[in-house]
């Protein structure tokens, strides 16, 4: 078990008892158990120099210590790790914003502060930055937290490698005060001076000869009061089995306003239709409508949340009748428990139950791939809905004639080539199922037959146009005779 944090500085042993009743292990030089005997001996003597005497009253922001109060004992030299921690009281309803700890140089690392109920219940969190290599360092809680007055909280600290500051037996007799803010001491029922070994964060539980670990709440300002709640969104509409997260923003008397979605408590009306977790996120259970609502104090608000099902899905552009090679796109549309509709083509799933003869994208574009008949489907929200696709053969598509733009001289020739192209990307040689034709017969011919698209020019020079024309398309050549 581990050993009380009490003071473990090389030559100056304290002789506490560990949880089995022997003293702990003491690493000191010869003789220092003299200068810890004069050490706290003058400690005593003194009154627990910045502790005993109650500080002068202060208006807040404030906390129990001045920033000219120093530890009578720095460094304590334990190098466990340790969350440190204090009871204390406000006299009146108070913000808790922040807290500080007295640091020794060796008290490295990183530095995690916590306020706690008298029980243990975790109030804000935040993680020291930027801080000095020694002395006072203070952090900032995101958001203020109400005290209660006369209730007793925790403030701690966790540091990972030990070396915390420490006055021994410092509330083992006497409290510490400053104005509305008290740090109860020589009480049996709360003993102060708080800690628990653990290498992450924690509340502490243990104490020892009531010893102060120079930790201090910090309280703020004229101490606003919550004066109300909102929650955003006001009303939302969600699908069954769909979540959306809620937000709730609480307003104080003095005109700030903070995010209090972790410290409301929220409850749903309807559980049937909509739960909702402690971190604000519904989930729809059910189709209906549920009233979320968060309640911190007497503050609360509320949020309306529609839950809507789908009952069927439609497709739309289909059935569909497509030549091999083309696409088309299809649209789904839901309809939900409410009687409206929604777009869903991008979001619903889509399937082919042939994509060797149709295959269909995420998105609902569907490919003619084979002749033949294929069942496209889409689904969403548990309801789904199918049409058929028809492909048909490949259709002709484009011509082309080559070469693009020949050059020939008076009385020489050239040989023209007809292409089909079709739907499906296939390239067919159609130049002697083509219709040929001349522009100018004064200038040059075409032959139809036997040597289907030979273009002869005769004497005269000059550009003809060379036609070729099949299955419904044409497509026509520049010849040049010089």
């Amino acid at each position: 078990m581990p050993t009380s944090p009490v003071l473990r500085r090389p030559g100056v042993p304290v002789s506490p008892r560990t949880s089995e009743g022997h003293p702990p292990r003491w690493t000191g030089r010869p003789g220092g158990h003299l200068v810890r005997a004069v050490l706290v001996a003058l400690v005593v003597a003194l009154g627990m120099v910045g502790l005993a005497v109650p500080a002068q009253a202060a208006t807040c922001p404030c906390s129990l210590w001045s920033d000219s109060d120093v530890p009578a004992v720095v460094d304590a030299g334990d190098p466990a790790a340790v969350e440190l921690g204090l009871h204390f009281t406000v006299d009146v309803a108070s913000p808790a914003v922040g807290l500080r700890f007295y640091k020794a140089d060796a008290n490295t690392g990183v530095h995690v502060g916590s306020l706690w109920t008298a029980d243990g219940q975790l109030l804000a969190r935040t993680t020291f930055a930027g801080e000095s290599a020694n002395g006072w360092q203070q952090v900032t809680f995101d958001a203020p937290v109400q005290l209660a007055a006369a209730t007793v909280y925790v403030v701690s600290y966790h540091t990972n490698v030990g070396h915390y500051s420490v006055d021994p037996q410092a509330f083992s007799t006497t409290g510490r005060d400053n104005g509305i803010l008290h740090a109860p001491g020589g009480t049996a029922g709360v003993p102060n001076g708080i800690f628990a070994y653990s290498p992450d964060p924690t509340f502490p539980t243990g104490t020892f000869n009531g010893n102060n670990y120079w930790v201090d709440p910090v309280i703020g300002t004229n101490a606003p009061v919550l004066t109300g709640i909102v929650v955003t969104p006001p009303s939302a509409s969600i699908m069954v089995g769909a979540q959306a997260t809620l937000t709730a923003t609480g307003s104080y008397s003095d005109g700030s306003t903070a995010d209090v979605t972790g410290q409301v408590t929220w409850t749903s009306g309807a559980p049937t239709v909509a739960t909702v977790s402690a971190a604000g996120v519904v989930t729809g259970t059910g189709a209906g409508t549920a009233s979320v609502t968060a309640t911190l104090g007497s503050s609360s608000a509320t949020s309306v949340l529609t839950v809507r099902r789908v009952t069927a899905v439609a497709i739309g552009g289909a059935p569909a009748t497509l030549a091999k090679g083309l696409t088309k796109q299809l649209s789904a549309t839901a309809t939900l428990s409410d009687g409206t509709t929604v777009d869903v083509t991008s979001t619903a799933t889509w399937a082919s139950a042939k994509p060797s003869v149709a295959t269909v994208s995420a998105t609902g574009l569907v490919t003619a791939t084979g002749v033949g008949s294929a069942a496209v489907s889409a689904s969403y929200g548990g309801a789904s809905t199918s049409a058929t696709v028809t492909v048909t053969a490949a259709t002709l598509v484009g011509l082309t004639v080559t070469p693009v733009a020949p050059t020939i001289g008076r009385l020489g020739s050239v040989f023209l080539t007809a292409t089909a192209r079709y739907s499906d990307g296939t390239l067919t040689n159609v130049t002697g199922q083509a219709q040929w034709s001349s522009s100018s017969f004064l200038l040059a011919s075409v032959a139809n037959f036997l040597t289907p698209g030979r273009v002869q020019a005769f004497l005269f020079t000059g550009t003809v146009q060379i036609t070729a024309g099949y299955g419904g398309l044409q497509t026509r050549v520049p010849v040049t005779i010089r």
